[in-house]
């Protein structure tokens, strides 16, 4: 991959000026509304990338070739166990993180085809409010529990019933979807990190570490 010289160094399309650190930093500004990247402060980092159990976070650039040449993109995350790189989150997963580490993370999730027909495809925008974390130790091994309140709101929908008597149960489709996707992406990122040796990117174990420093 580039290093961080050439990244920094490399015009963007052709008659454009290089992506510098305050051009980067403004990306990851308007990108972390949406949850695409991770927001991470270098004070956030040093205390982590000196804990023992922590694994810092960061915002991740990546070269993309285009028709007009090459350029950069802000987006994803970059895993590490203290100052060990251990992977990159694509967008889906880092916001799943973000939403998971109680981030009040505001997004829009698209939604499959429901599966009893009330519509085709649909898109709900997301306001999570509350997230809750429990972990605990059953048989010898590390579990957790993780409850997302949000609110949602519909961004699209295709393929529904214009019978207004439908309505409810529309609504109901939609909510119970965004529940069941927002859940699958958020498992399937516990169990991507889980692949990165020692990446911990919710602090489970500070949590463990915290509630039962005896049996930790």
């Amino acid at each position: 991959m580039p290093t961080a010289s050439e990244v920094l160094t490399m015009a963007r399309v052709p008659g454009t000026s290089p992506m510098n650190t305050d051009q980067i930093i403004k990306s990851i500004e308007k990108q972390k509304m949406l949850g695409k990247v991770a927001d991470t402060k270098l004070y956030q980092y040093l205390d982590t990338s000196v804990d023992e159990f922590a694994s810092p976070v960061l915002a991740a650039v990546s070269v993309i070739e285009d028709g007009e040449g090459e350029k950069l993109e802000v987006a994803g995350a970059a895993v590490f166990n203290r100052s060990w790189f251990e992977g990159f989150l694509d967008e889906t997963d880092t916001r799943a993180m973000m939403i998971a580490s109680n981030k009040r993370t505001t997004t829009v999730i698209a939604l499959p085809q429901d599966p009893q027909g009330h519509y085709k495809s649909a898109s709900v925008e997301l306001f999570p409010n509350r997230v809750t974390t429990r972990p605990r130790y059953a048989d010898g091994k590390a579990e957790v529990g993780i409850a997302i309140e949000a609110e949602i709101s519909l961004t699209n929908l295709v393929g529904a019933s214009t019978d207004k008597r439908q309505f409810k149960a529309i609504s109901e489709a939609v909510t119970r979807n965004a529940a069941i996707t927002l859940e699958s992406q958020v498992a399937a990122m516990i169990e991507k990190t889980k692949g990165m040796k020692g990446a911990d990117v919710l602090g489970i174990g500070s949590m463990l570490q915290d509630r039962d420093p005896q049996t930790w």
